[in-house]
């Protein structure tokens, strides 16, 4: 996927998250679809869609939907930050999602498993391993120290040493985060690729809402500083 051939939608669920690469880009065109406004132009060669969706699956749903079908994105890259569910994750360390589920479904009462959904097969949404492993080589390249593993997204800022304990054990995951279950959910449908770069930002426990508002700007911008360096990989 290399120059200006393919179209790349990056989103990112806040202002902090995507801000910075937005003015990165060239031959600027800017559109409003359901509130939301599109960034359209050129990035490092590339093609682009950019877009703050706003928090949460819905808004996240939305927003690749559009960039998928309006914009006609080849792939999507989700920024942002995230909350640590393992010990091996320090605040600042880079989690690159090699599959996502959404943790607040719960369907088991009718013998699902914890996280599916009728129809689609699986609890777990897995990330194009293309864009994952440029993903964690981009990482390692500005010298961040990255893990790849299961990410749960839900619609709920995980602050509860229980909550992330049940979270941790029921599926496996290494963070959680609130978009990017949605959007691989929505890439799945149309065949397109997709990948999820989360910088650690808190500890997702009693403590993580006040972490977070201390980490959050920084958090944010190592993961746009690790898609800008994807972007420029496979232009």
């Amino acid at each position: 996927m290399s120059a200006l051939s393919k179209t790349i939608g990056i989103i990112g669920a806040m202002d902090i998250e995507i801000n910075a690469l937005m003015k990165e880009f060239t031959d600027v065109k800017k559109e409003t679809v359901g509130g939301t406004e599109y960034i359209i132009g050129d990035l490092y060669n590339c093609r682009a869609v950019a877009a703050v969706s706003g928090i949460g699956k819905i808004a996240a749903a939305v927003c690749a939907n559009t960039m998928i079908i309006k914009y006609g994105a080849d792939a999507i890259i989700n920024t942002g930050t995230a909350g640590a569910l393992i010990s091996d994750l320090a605040i600042g360390d880079v989690v690159v999602a090699k599959s996502l589920v959404e943790h607040d479904v719960d369907l088991t009462i009718f013998g699902y498993a914890p996280g599916e959904i009728p129809g689609v097969g699986t609890a777990f949404l897995p990330c194009d391993e293309t864009l994952v492993e440029t993903a964690i080589r981009s990482a390692k390249t500005l010298g961040y120290k990255c893990h790849s593993g299961i990410i749960a997204s839900g619609d709920a800022f995980i602050c509860d040493s229980k909550d992330k304990e049940r979270i941790k054990n029921t599926f496996g995951a290494s963070a959680c985060e609130m978009e990017g279950a949605a959007i691989a959910r929505v890439c799945r449908m149309y065949g397109v690729p997709c990948a999820v770069v989360r910088c650690i930002s808190d500890t997702a426990d009693d403590v993580s809402g006040v972490v977070f508002e201390s980490f959050k700007y920084s958090a944010a911008q190592t993961a746009v500083n690790i898609v800008s360096e994807i972007i420029k990989f496979i232009s």
